[in-house]
């Protein structure tokens, strides 16, 4: 697959890019596990033994004498071996499909995007237990699929490119512009598309006064996706890349979301997701962000989805989640149990 698509983005997304897959792989994998030991050369704290000679004098120097023996040949000796190869330093050139959603909360894209997850899943599906990196063993399951780092390039590359058009203009195309094999098999399902699935809780009727659809979340404000995605395989010189999404939040952190302030995509969708257990309050309501999720609220939920759950449970599941004395879940702590779940 090409990179020319990938050198034409600016290079801080290069980086970034590039950064969001080696350090997840580096996050789950020693990058230096199971290094193939070198069986060339010498080395040691002893240099080998040197050719002839024996006691404290060697028979008939050729020139000079005394305790020590002749210099051993070249090749050994020392602390390091001089010939030995360095250690490898090479960035993984494969990262497992099953990371690919944690490489792209790094780069603030939904973490669930079956269209993104389904384009990697097939230029995943040649790729077997690679070397993920020069001088490594392959991984121990053999039957682990792995995303290349050209691949992950180019899907990222596009979904990416538009956080430059705002300050740059509409981008020309470049006709080297590469595309990735595939698309995912589409969904019968129309509320497949939605970025969190709760499709579940759309037959239930309402106790309490509130009704079932409260309990759906809308697709979040990024562009929709159309819904007539081809079913199969293509070829990757004839299948479109994926639709372009423009990412929301600010700047890519190298550390890990758990230890970062969540971005404005991930606050605006765990909000609506919090203000389903405050019916009574509109999202926009300055109420819900001081508002709290106790064992009322997990009550009436659970009403509304006719799911019969103790009050110790309710509990357990809270202070799960709770920063709180008390055991209550605030939008904060609602929040990083969305990211944590990949649902924002």
């Amino acid at each position: 697959m090409s990179d020319d698509f990938f050198e034409s983005i600016p290079r801080v997304l290069q980086r970034q890019i590039d950064a969001a897959f080696t350090q997840t792989y580096n996050d789950h994998f020693n990058p230096n596990d199971n290094p193939i030991p070198s069986t060339s050369g010498g080395g040691g704290f002893l240099p080998p033994s040197p050719p002839a000679g024996g006691g404290f004098l060697p028979p008939s120097p050729p020139a000079g004498g005394g305790f020590l023996p002749p210099s051993p040949p070249a090749g050994g000796g020392g602390f390091l071996d001089d010939d030995a190869p360095p250690a490898p330093t090479a960035e993984p050139t494969h990262l497992p499909l099953r990371l690919v959603p944690h490489a792209l909360q790094r780069l603030d894209l939904p973490p669930d995007d079956s269209e993104v997850l389904g384009v990697l899943a097939n230029a995943a599906s040649g790729w077997q237990t690679p070397h993920v990196h020069a001088g490594a063993a392959p991984p121990s399951d053999s039957d682990e699929q792995w995303v290349a780092r050209a691949d992950w390039r180019a899907v990222c590359a596009v979904l990416l490119e538009g956080d430059d058009d705002d300050a740059e203009g509409p981008r020309s195309s470049s006709p080297g512009r590469s595309s990735l094999g595939a698309a995912a098999d589409a969904s019968d399902d129309p509320d497949a598309d939605m970025d969190v699935d709760l499709s579940s809780l759309s037959d239930l009727s309402a106790d309490d006064g509130a009704s079932s659809d409260e309990f759906r979340l809308a697709p979040s404000p990024r562009t929709p996706k159309s819904k007539s995605r081809a079913k199969g395989k293509a070829r990757a010189s004839s299948s479109p890349p994926p639709t372009r999404r423009t990412r929301r939040g600010g700047p890519i952190s190298g550390t890990s979301n758990s230890s970062t302030a969540p971005s404005e995509r991930q606050g605006t969708t765990a909000l609506a997701a919090f203000a389903l257990f405050f019916p009574d309050l509109t999202p926009d309501a300055p109420a819900l962000l001081t508002s709290r999720i106790r064992v009322a609220e997990l009550q009436r939920a659970a009403g509304v989805l006719r799911e019969k759950i103790k009050a110790e449970e309710m509990l357990e599941m809270l202070s799960l989640f709770s920063s709180a004395p008390d055991g209550s879940v605030g939008l904060d702590d609602f929040t990083r149990m969305m990211i944590a779940a990949q649902l924002a």
